[in-house]
C-alpha cells in the first residue's frame, strides 16, 4: 500500500466545546505531538540524585502544556515538530499566549532563540506560580478589588 493523501473527507459534523466526549477525543489528537517531543527531546538537566530514569521533557493537563528545553537544538526540534503537527492537524500555537521561563545554566553557552517572537521570563510564570515570592504576590495584585 502506497502513502499519500487520502481523498478529501466533509466535516459534516463536529464537537462543541464542553461536550463530555470532547476531552477524551483532544487527548487523542494531542497524544502523538507529545509522545514525539518526548522522545525527541533531551528535557530538564536534573541532579543525578533525583533518581529519574529519563529527564523532564513536558508537562501536559487539558490544553496547557509546559515544555522543558535545554539547547537550540531542543527548541529546533519543538519547532519542527510543531509544524509537522500543524500540517498534519491544522493545529497551532498561539505564541501571544505563550510564555517561556529561564531557569538555570544552560548545556550551550548562548540562550536559545525562541520561536514566534517569545521572549525569555526571569521573575517567574503564572501557569503553575513557579518564580520568586515577589512574582507569586505580583499575580494576587488587585484581585481583591475586581471581587
Amino acid at each position: 500500500m502506497g502513502a499519500g493523501l487520502s481523498r478529501p473527507i466533509p466535516v459534516q459534523r463536529g464537537i462543541r466545546q464542553g461536550c463530555p466526549i470532547s476531552g477524551q477525543l483532544y487527548s487523542l489528537a494531542i497524544e502523538p505531538l507529545l509522545c514525539r517531543l518526548r522522545s525527541q527531546l533531551s528535557g530538564l538537566s536534573l541532579p543525578a540524585s533525583c533518581g529519574l530514569e529519563r529527564p523532564p521533557t513536558l508537562s501536559a493537563y487539558a490544553d496547557n502544556v509546559s515544555i522543558f528545553v535545554s539547547s537550540q537544538r531542543d527548541v529546533q526540534c519543538l519547532q519542527d515538530t510543531l509544524s509537522l503537527y500543524k500540517r498534519a492537524s491544522s493545529a497551532r500555537v498561539n505564541w501571544a499566549k505563550s510564555s517561556a521561563l529561564h531557569l538555570g545554566g544552560w548545556r550551550e553557552q548562548v540562550v536559545p532563540s525562541l520561536p514566534g517572537g517569545l521572549q525569555w521570563e526571569k521573575e517567574g510564570l503564572k501557569v503553575f506560580f513557579l518564580g520568586t515570592e515577589n512574582f507569586k504576590a505580583k499575580h494576587w495584585e488587585g484581585v481583591k478589588e475586581k471581587v
